[in-house]
């Protein structure tokens, strides 16, 4: 499949398709063959092509910038800072659509803080921790709302590799509003903030009551937090 589709690059004329292609060999080289250099050359170059075409905030760009923020991630060769460029990307992106997506904010707010929280950023990891509380609360107000997260204005989905790139993107997967909770509590305790920090752990406590692992990990933090 990969030989087949580099064949069609090299000959095509058209950017849309040569774009499209090179999104393909990326996922395909990522998924398939386990080569995340190629693969981050593939997402690159068609970024690259759909950059000189369209503009850097266009919805299509969205699952592009996502997939070369894993890479980076999984390559681990580099500093967290430009995963979160890309990840930011995803962000002013996921903001300028006219109807928010509820399920996308709050993955790109809780990856955001996550990668702040390894930078020791805690100021900027609790603003997105935060966020993703928001909208995670906000999802859940919500009755009669039809979420889809595979929007077809964005997603490219023609062969299994798509699939199984969005699947390890983890973007059909929300954390648990007790992960959050558990987050906003180790950012308030780096922060220096133990009153806040033990309101959260209790929170995330009290929603881990059927998930033994979980539970267990909160409640020796809080164990610890209260004799900090």
């Amino acid at each position: 499949m990969y030989e087949n589709l580099h064949k069609k690059v090299i000959n095509s004329v058209n950017w849309k398709e040569s774009g499209y292609l090179h999104s393909q060999l990326g996922n395909i080289c990522k998924e398939g063959l386990g080569n995340y250099e190629k693969a981050l050359d593939h997402y690159l170059t068609c970024l690259e092509i759909f950059c000189e075409n369209i503009s850097p905030l266009d919805s299509k760009l969205r699952n592009i910038y996502l997939s070369i923020a894993h890479i980076l991630l999984l390559q681990g060769k580099t500093e967290n800072k430009l995963s979160i460029e890309y990840f930011e990307r995803v962000l002013d992106i996921d903001y300028s659509l006219n109807i928010k997506n509820e399920i996308n904010l709050i993955n790109d707010h809780n990856y955001l803080g996550l990668l702040y929280q390894n930078e020791k950023n805690f100021n900027k990891a609790l603003f997105h921790f935060e966020k993703s509380l928001k909208y995670f609360l906000l999802m859940n107000s919500k009755t009669n709302e039809n979420l889809n997260f595979y929007s077809n204005e964005y997603s490219m989905n023609e062969t299994i590799y798509d699939k199984k790139a969005f699947k390890s993107l983890s973007i059909e997967k929300l954390p648990n509003l007790s992960e959050i909770y558990f987050n906003l509590a180790t950012t308030y305790q780096n922060l220096g903030q133990k009153q806040n920090a033990l309101k959260h752990a209790q929170k995330a406590l009290q929603l881990s009551n059927f998930d033994k692992k979980n539970f267990e990990i909160y409640q020796n933090y809080l164990d610890k937090l209260r004799q900090s």
